[in-house]
């Protein structure tokens, strides 16, 4: 390993590299086409091509991708992030969503929704688009920088822009911090791979791009980690020290004045501790197999490449030193990832956002073992460009299979969330507070006073229609509740009989004896009401919402709980509905009903 002062500069970490990566020799005449053989020179002719071609597969992939995403809409934590921007409400631009320093992609959506509100999806999505070809773009040059054949290195960044495996990056716009961090650090890299002593404007600027990626979310820790490494093998532990020290000593500051206040996770005690091996296995292999759409082929590939970098551990010094500082960052990376997510479960290591990262930190790697399995024989260089092709069209298989399986739970909360705004303009009675969530299962972070100020903004797209399924799920939420005293007095729903045994009438009380398995109770409510709850043991009343002349329950369901021995109301404002309602083991006394 080199120490600061190693005085030569390899010039083979030139910027001006030439086609395939190779450098010409000092002094080397090039040969006039006239004395080239006609095949190499069809070889030559097509090397041109590969530069093309690679700028060609970003732009029909952004075609691809936008395609691909062109119905799906806000989902999930971005609405975290509106929240911030309502009247009366803080930007925290220092503040962590969940961990992850998130200020970068605050203030990036806070520019996309002054402009255009939640009218439409594309601006969000195609920014989150435009950063992940940005990674697949510096992913080629490195590849090219690091010796790769260039048509090797432009069919593996054009599978990596249809990534099936890292989907999640792909589709949802709230990944762009998750993706930008990657962005800013392999353009960072560029700036500490070199030899020799280091140098301070290089380090500033590194500096400056560190703390940004910090900035995104906890990623940037893994790129700014990745070029420390990188700069370890070049030039030292000192000078990788250096690198790292500005952005390591930000984040450590910001982690003890702001960011341990948000900590998502639990680290997972002593015992657990031998299963993070286990995570970080079962993330590299699913991310491998998820990629390239081989099942079972994930250890076999993974243990291939680790045999190929420690057979060629003497090359990492030079100017392949990134490829061989990725798949260690990696292993390092996630196992700190296990320490705090283990308790969650191994499966946890297969997000796909996740394996996104993995493939970026493993793909200099790989294509640098395709370049050197394929050298000597063009055979073996067609045959490596048919499966980078097949894992390019398992990719777009993968993202639209993924996005078809989702999107009902799009389409659902999509709907839930414009027929709530339409309640809420319509002045319908609210049998919930301004704080209660208005798709908690989906979008938890969404509040009804959030949804007001999107209104009164103009940000809500209320032209879009919505059906009697969209109005009754959003009904069951913010039209249901279970309360200590009633909201609604003088109305009595009819009683069903779908429970058995048939409830037992006393005046207008019904009683209802469930055994271990809770029992359905249809209560309509012609006009808004509330009944009287009184349960003999502890549990949940689960409701479903339905139209009252149909009988049946058409929305998800939405939980209350009560306790034993206590009354409880449970309130319906939605005229003209029918719920739904299994009640807890025991024996409860509903109060208030008609017969």
């Amino acid at each position: 390993m080199s120490s600061e002062t190693t005085p030569p500069v390899d010039p083979a970490t030139s910027d001006a590299d030439l086609p395939g990566g190779a450098v010409a020799a000092a002094g080397e005449a090039p040969r006039s086409t006239a004395t080239r053989p006609p095949l190499r020179l069809l070889g030559e002719r097509l090397e041109e091509l590969a530069t093309p071609a690679h700028y060609l597969s970003l732009v029909l992939g952004l075609v691809v991708l936008l395609y691909l995403d062109r119905h799906l809409w806000f989902l999930g934590d971005i609405f975290e992030f509106f929240n911030r921007f309502q009247p009366g409400q803080s930007l925290n631009l220092f503040f962590p969503h969940n961990e992850h320093w998130s200020t970068i992609p605050i203030l990036l959506n806070l520019g996309l929704y002054d402009i255009f509100g939640l009218r439409t999806y594309v601006p969000y999505i195609a920014l989150d688009l435009v950063a992940h070809l940005a990674v697949a773009h510096l992913l080629w040059r490195w590849m090219l920088r690091l010796g790769s054949d260039r048509w090797i290195a432009t069919a593996l960044a054009a599978a990596f822009v249809v990534l099936g495996g890292g989907v999640e990056n792909l589709t949802s716009s709230f990944q762009i911090g998750f993706v930008l961090p990657v962005v800013l650090g392999l353009l960072g890299a560029f700036l500490l791979d070199y030899s020799g002593p280091s140098r301070w404007d290089r380090d500033i600027g590194y500096w400056i791009i560190g703390v940004a990626a910090i900035m995104c979310s906890g990623i940037g820790v893994c790129v700014v980690l990745l070029g420390a490494t990188l700069v370890l093998l070049r030039r030292g532990w000192l000078a990788a020290l250096r690198a790292a020290l500005v952005p390591a000593v930000v984040y450590l500051v910001w982690l003890a004045l702001i960011g341990h206040e948000a900590i998502s996770t639990t680290p997972a005690p002593k015992w657990e501790l031998p299963q993070v091996a286990q995570y970080v296995w079962t993330g590299l292999t699913s991310a491998i197999e998820g990629t390239t759409g081989w099942t079972g082929l994930g250890g076999v590939l993974a243990l291939g490449l680790g045999v190929w970098l420690y057979l060629n551990r003497g090359r990492a010094q030079g100017r392949e030193a990134l490829a061989f500082a990725g798949p260690p960052v990696a292993l390092v990376f996630f196992a700190i990832i296990g320490v705090g997510r283990i308790s969650l479960g191994v499966d946890e290591a297969t997000f796909t956002h996740y394996a996104y990262e993995w493939v970026v930190l493993l793909l200099p790697a790989t294509a640098l073992v395709l370049t050197q399995l394929t050298h000597h024989s063009m055979t073996g260089r067609w045959v490596a460009l048919g499966l980078t092709a097949v894992v390019a069209v398992n990719g777009i298989a993968g993202i639209d299979t993924w996005i078809s399986a989702n999107n009902p739970v799009q389409e659902q909360t999509e709907g839930q969330i414009l027929a709530a705004a339409h309640l809420l303009t319509g002045g319908a009675p609210m049998a919930v507070g301004g704080d209660a969530e208005v798709a908690p299962v989906n979008s938890p972070n969404l509040t009804v006073s959030d949804l007001r100020s999107m209104i009164a903004a103009g940000k809500i797209p209320m032209s879009t229609p919505v059906t009697e399924t969209d109005t009754l799920n959003a009904s069951l939420y913010l039209q249901v509740s279970v309360t200590r005293t009633p909201l609604v007095t003088g109305s009595a729903p009819t009683v069903g009989t779908e429970v058995w045994p048939l409830p037992q009438a006393s005046g207008q009380c019904v009683t209802v004896a469930n055994g271990a398995s809770p029992a359905p109770l249809s209560l309509t409510f012609s006009q808004p009401g509330s009944v009287a709850i009184t349960p003999t043991g502890s549990g949940d009343v689960t409701a479903q919402l339905a139209l009252e002349q149909t009988s049946l329950a058409l929305t998800g369901s939405n939980s209350f709980p009560v306790t034993a021995g206590s009354t409880s109301y449970l309130n319906d404002t939605a005229a003209g509905t029918a719920l739904l309602i299994s009640l807890p083991a025991g024996v409860t006394t509903i109060c208030g009903v008609s017969g």
